[in-house]
């Protein structure tokens, strides 16, 4: 059975935004979207890696760290000695253990691929690895001419998520489309202010792996799609002080995502989740709650943090906002 047809004011809200975003490099990159019937596939391989202090079973994985950082990495759980092999073109990758390595990144910013394979099975993960461009390199709030503003100098009830971010993602025009994970790409996280390239941007682990677990279960409850669209993700200091928004804005580390499912009909706009024939707050409201379950069961901190559903405006449609800051937050 068909989706309900959304009303015709979200409908031709969508037409003006895509009309609007024609062309333009800040345009939402969109992951493809899942058919229903389709069984989803949450792209995990059968064994972890411990990154640094991250654990994933993700069949791609983005990692972000400074030039010449050292990354430890480890099968969880331990394994036999031969039964993983890793290997990287770049940077020097040294064998610690049976289970484990460490690889020093090369001091020049990049895109850079680990691999991580079952000897027995031929099954591979893939960890790109973003060395970043240090904060130190900013010259009056900009980088190559990037603006990015200035972050605050006194962290937030003097929480170290809330320190100035150690570096930046540069992104270039063929790093759009690279998987941060199996259903995310890194330009879905630009901040939407308007620049040439190269842009700049911040991504947590934590929240690329906060969204992919909603994604599953949003899948397993019957809404049937690839990946959300990324309303707004990462955001400059100097744009989101723009929009009239909060110093200390989770989206400013890198660490937030506006979301909403965008499948029947794609046309920009949220989709009508309660089925009745209107798009408004209800349907983000229906995210939101499937998100307030899943976390409220998961005994993981890694998935809690911020969480609130927002209204339609006369610029966009309902949306839920989702952070990972690591507890409980509503508003």
């Amino acid at each position: 059975m068909f989706a309900p047809v959304k009303n015709i004011t979200m409908r031709l809200f969508g037409v003006l935004m895509a009309l609007a975003l024609a062309g333009c490099v800040d345009a939402f990159v969109k992951a493809p979207k899942t058919e229903a019937g389709r069984t989803f596939d949450a792209g995990k391989v059968s064994f972890s890696v411990k990154v640094n202090d991250m654990v994933t079973a993700y069949a791609v994985f983005g990692v972000y760290v400074l030039p010449g950082a050292t990354v430890s990495l480890a099968i969880e759980p331990p394994s036999g000695d031969g039964d993983y092999a890793v290997a990287a073109r770049s940077g020097t990758l040294t064998r610690l253990r049976s289970d484990g390595w460490q690889w020093q990144a090369p001091n020049e910013p990049g895109l850079y691929e680990v691999m991580v394979r079952a000897t027995a099975t031929s099954e591979r993960m893939r960890l790109n690895l973003f060395v970043m461009v240090p904060r130190d390199r900013m010259t009056h709030g900009q980088l190559n001419n990037y603006p990015i503003g200035q972050y605050p100098t006194e962290p937030l009830r003097d929480l170290p998520i809330y320190l100035p971010p150690a570096g930046f993602i540069e992104v270039t025009p063929d790093l759009l489309t690279t998987q941060v994970s199996p259903h995310f790409q890194l330009g879905q996280f630009l901040c939407k202010q308007q620049s040439d390239f190269p842009k700049y941007v911040i991504i947590q682990e934590s929240l690329v792996q906060k969204l992919e677990v909603i994604l599953a279960e949003v899948n397993r409850q019957g809404f049937h799609t690839a990946s959300f669209v990324i309303m707004s993700g990462y955001r400059t200091p100097s744009y989101n002080a723009d929009l009239g928004n909060g110093r200390y804005s989770r989206h400013l580390w890198g660490g937030a995502a506006d979301i909403f499912i965008d499948v029947a009909p794609n046309d920009g706009v949220m989709d009508d989740l309660n089925k009745d024939g209107m798009i408004n707050i209800d349907d983000a409201d229906v995210l939101r709650g499937l998100i307030d379950r899943l976390t409220a069961q998961s005994p993981s901190r890694s998935v809690q943090g911020g969480l609130s559903s927002y209204k339609a405006t006369p610029y966009h449609g309902p949306y839920v906002h989702v952070d990972a800051r690591g507890w409980k937050a509503r508003w």
